[in-house]
């Protein structure tokens, strides 16, 4: 950082107010630490602000002053990316754009969910099947974007799909049977039959 002799002028107009979505916080780009972290880093800069005490109970004729500068730095290859659609609320209305929305492998049979603790790398996420589909009889849970990420072609076209249930489908859980079956009026109806007890 260069060091100035005289003080320099920065305009910093307090804390902001609670509906403002953005505050003095200003982030860094993406740097590499070189000697000492030698990682990827990136920082968060904040001012440390004291008020000089005026006579005087209106707010807006105190004066600000900095005080210091606060640096916070985390590790870039740590932080997690959101391969999934923008579809949900918070995303929506946070109004920052996501780069990396939508480009998840997730078939249309399957919704995205993100996964937290990946990091800066592909796969943070996980398909599970949308209503009215179940997975297949060899798939234990969702399908997750790691293994789909690494998958190739011919085996991301073959498999990650999730199968339509129809009426009158025996689905096992566990211990359990459900049947999905259509009563007289269209509407849909589940059998659930205990397999322990009919052996």
């Amino acid at each position: 950082y260069k060091l100035y002799e005289m003080p320099q002028i920065f305009e910093f107009l307090g804390p902001p107010h609670p509906e403002d979505p953005l505050g003095p916080t200003i982030w860094t780009r993406p740097y590499f630490d070189c000697g000492r972290s030698n990682k990827w880093i990136i920082s968060a800069v904040a001012p440390i602000v004291d008020i000089y005490p005026r006579h005087t109970a209106y707010r807006h004729f105190q004066s600000m002053r900095n005080l210091a500068v606060a640096v916070a730095d985390a590790d870039f290859i740590m932080m997690d990316i959101n391969q999934c659609p923008e579809t949900d609320q918070i995303t929506v209305q946070s109004k920052q754009t996501n780069l990396f929305a939508g480009t998840d492998k997730c078939k249309p049979t399957t919704r995205c969910e993100p996964l937290f603790g990946f990091g800066f790398r592909r796969g943070g996420y996980q398909c599970l099947c949308q209503p009215g589909y179940r997975y297949p009889p060899y798939q234990d849970g969702p399908f997750k974007g790691y293994i789909i990420e690494k998958a190739t072609q011919e085996e991301y076209v073959n498999n990650f799909d999730c199968i339509k249930v129809e009426c009158g489908t025996i689905v096992a859980i566990v211990d359990f049977a459900i049947v999905i079956l259509l009563d007289n009026l269209g509407f849909r109806f589940f059998n659930k039959i205990n397999l322990t007890q009919a052996k």
